[in-house]
């Protein structure tokens, strides 16, 4: 009983670690994306305005 206790507590720390990690991965995406299409539409109108 004790063991099952353990394995089930280390299974939910791995998947605790791995959503955590994507979450921070996937937002990171999303702010990477975001950026550059700010960037590319500061670009074109500094394009289109010269």
């Amino acid at each position: 009983m004790v063991l099952q206790k353990r394995v089930n507590y280390r299974i939910k720390g791995r998947k605790d670690k791995w959503i955590r990690c994507l979450s921070v991965i996937l937002s990171f995406r999303l702010l990477h994306t975001i950026y550059f299409h700010i960037i590319g539409v500061c670009k074109y109108f500094y394009a289109v305005q010269s």
